[in-house]
């Protein structure tokens, strides 16, 4: 198969299905998101003025829950 060449559904096998119609799932929620925030930006004169920032970090058990939802602070110190 070559980039860009259209997927025939049924020609694969039941676990990438899967995937692939995840994918598609998340392609068409990224292109309505991108409508969305085109149309925003149409009624804004000039160049946008700030990134967008969809979604946070879930929290995972390698990661502390002092550092959720935290910017630029410093972690505690382990007690020496």
């Amino acid at each position: 198969m070559k980039p860009g060449e259209n997927v025939e559904e049924e020609s694969l096998c039941p676990a990438t299905r899967l995937l692939y119609q995840h994918y598609q799932q998340c392609y068409a929620h990224c292109c309505r998101l991108e409508a969305v925030l085109s149309e925003l930006n149409e009624g804004s004169p000039g160049p946008t003025c700030f990134p967008v920032i969809v979604g946070r970090r879930p929290v995972t058990p390698l990661q502390p829950t002092w550092s959720s939802n935290k910017e630029n602070i410093t972690p505690p110190q382990a007690p020496t």
